[in-house]
């Protein structure tokens, strides 16, 4: 369980509407735990749904109807039951706190409806671990709401629910700021509201791949390093990130990443995607997949 704790060098309503994926098991897994701290620490509202269903009620509907349908509502009342049960910083029946149970077979389209009607700031959802072949094991639901999520999205590992030790915000080098409303800026900003919500010191990481296949092809691979550890060293020294806390890579980033994070799976990489054009879904998605699939920590998504 999370200790509740405060901080005094940030906007206590940094995220205003928090919405939690509850495990349709009943059980205060760590992103449950992630949730209630971050809405206790930022005032915010939380709204918990769980969405889920009994594949065998379901299949008794075809044998007798009106067992079926009493079996459902036994199963709905259930974890409705269980989600109004007094959270840690929160009143009995508190008003911020609000629950919604869906039995819903397939959720996807059911779920972005609801995270749309409560205007959402922040979704929190558990991941699987698999510790054999993966850190991080994402399911079908996991990609969908990665891709179509409208707001940022915290993949929560399932091996602890400690606050993080660091926030990590995965910088684009590459990227030449042509607005005021820059990407890197975007995934900077809130990686550091992250990390002074949990007294987490805020490290720069950014991973040059010589092979990439989108490099500019007038310069040489010496010369692209050169003007990308630059543009690392600008925008670190941009947002006062100190040395020591600045991680400038080399080789591919799913391998990069995952062996600078190896050590501490409570820690938070910040990553923004774009999926805008159908050439920057396929990039952009394999290149989340990679990491994803290494990373050993908790990933918070940010839609760009």
């Amino acid at each position: 369980m999370l200790v509740l704790r405060s901080s005094s060098r940030v906007a206590m309503n940094q995220y205003k509407r928090i919405f939690l994926f509850a495990d349709s098991s009943m059980r205060r897994t760590p992103a449950f735990d992630r949730a209630v701290w971050l809405a206790h620490v930022c005032d915010a509202q939380l709204h918990i749904a769980l969405f889920g269903h009994d594949s065998t009620i379901a299949a008794e509907a075809l044998i007798n109807k009106q067992a079926s349908h009493r079996a459902r509502a036994a199963w709905v009342e259930k974890r409705q039951s269980w989600l109004s049960q007094p959270l840690p910083g929160f009143a009995v029946a508190d008003p911020r706190v609000t629950v919604q149970v869906v039995w819903a077979p397939a959720v996807q389209d059911e779920m972005l409806i609801s995270i749309a009607d409560q205007c959402s700031d922040l979704v929190i959802k558990d991941v699987q671990h698999d510790g054999i072949r993966r850190r991080i094991l994402l399911k079908p639901l996991d990609w969908h709401l990665l891709r179509t999520c409208p707001v940022p999205l915290l993949l929560v590992q399932s091996l602890s629910g400690a606050a993080p030790k660091r926030v990590f915000a995965a910088v684009d080098a590459r990227h030449r700021p042509s607005s005021a409303d820059d990407l890197n800026d975007r995934i900077i900003e809130e990686a550091s509201a992250l990390s002074t919500l949990c007294a987490a010191p805020l490290h720069l990481v950014y991973a040059f791949d010589g092979a990439d296949a989108e490099a500019d092809p007038i310069h040489t691979q010496d010369a692209r390093l050169s003007q990308q550890q630059e543009a690392f060293a600008m925008i670190a020294a941009t947002h006062g990130i100190p040395p020591d806390r600045q991680h400038f890579l080399l080789g591919p980033p799913a391998p990069a990443f995952s062996e600078l994070l190896h050590d501490n799976h409570d820690d938070v990489i910040v990553l923004g995607t774009k999926p805008h054009t159908v050439m920057e879904r396929l990039r952009d998605g394999k290149n989340a997949e990679a990491i994803l699939d290494h990373v050993p920590c908790n990933v918070l998504a940010i839609k760009l």
